[in-house]
């Protein structure tokens, strides 16, 4: 908005998910019908600001918590299962700030909504000033050092895995997605309708199974691999290269008591293991 060095620059992101009309979905995704158009007045008007949005507040007091031994068993259960393989345990942190703190702090949020809770496998939050999205391989260290990667090697995977938010009734939608990195591109969204009931044949026997989830990213995905997507090779959102750094991220959106996104004191983060054999 303005012509100035000082003028505020708006984005906005649609994510639609889950057609009904899987035809329709991809027709619209690949022809996008949006087309957007900035006016300027020939006559200046003095300005009149939309007021700060009065905000639905985050949290029903209610956490899941109390799942808190069931994920410790389900990631005991994960380590246990592929034992033969060397287990690096991600980081997981708040991805992104709220809008205010943003706006305070003057830093990009990096598309964020108050409907949703954001995390990602990195040892903190964005929190710095960032330049155009070509250069975010400069300021972004944290997601790269160590870097993860998943290379040809057809044994080397990331296993994701946390409480379904959906099942426990603190989100309507949730998903996860693998970025590259360097480039932020994301390559596909795994969401809860696809990991719905995954953790069962981990402790078929924990009637809390059905509030976790299990799902494995790999090169290549074996016939019994039910919870399994194959990571393409490619260029920016076609894929992620072998020594191209990557990252998990998760989004929770919206509790249906409250009808804006979780609070992040109320919900157990979600996590990601990579198992590579190779170091072994």
């Amino acid at each position: 908005m303005g012509l100035e060095n000082d003028s505020d620059t708006f984005a906005a992101f649609v994510r639609p998910a889950l057609f009904n009309d899987t035809q329709a979905g991809d027709d619209y995704i690949n022809n996008t019908p949006a087309t957007v158009f900035r006016i300027t007045p020939n006559n200046t008007t003095e300005l009149d600001p939309y007021d700060y949005p009065e905000l639905r507040v985050r949290g029903t007091g209610q956490t899941e918590f109390e799942l808190m031994d069931d994920l410790e068993e389900l990631r005991i259960a994960i380590l246990n299962k592929y034992n033969e393989s060397s287990a690096t345990e991600l980081p997981t942190s708040q991805a992104v700030p709220v809008g205010s703190d943003a706006i305070q702090k003057g830093i990009n949020a990096v598309g964020l909504n108050n409907d949703a809770c954001y995390l990602w496998t990195a040892n903190q939050t964005v929190s710095s000033p960032t330049p155009p999205f070509v250069n975010t391989s400069l300021y972004y260290p944290f997601l790269r050092e160590p870097a993860i990667t998943l290379g040809n090697d057809s044994n080397e995977f990331i296993i994701v895995y946390g409480v379904n938010h959906v099942a426990t009734g603190k989100a309507t939608y949730s998903n996860f997605a693998i970025y590259g990195a360097d480039t932020w591109n994301g390559v596909r969204a795994i969401t809860d309708a696809d990991f719905n009931g995954s953790a069962e044949e981990y402790f078929p026997d924990n009637l809390n199974a059905k509030y976790l989830y299990v799902y494995k990213l790999a090169r290549n995905c074996s016939e019994d691999d039910q919870y399994c997507y194959e990571v393409p090779y490619g260029v920016g959102v076609h894929g992620i290269e072998p020594d191209q750094p990557l990252f998990v991220a998760w989004r929770a959106y919206m509790e249906n008591t409250t009808k804006t996104g979780p609070a992040y004191s109320e919900i157990l983060y979600d996590r990601a293991i990579k198992f590579d054999p190779k170091l072994r």
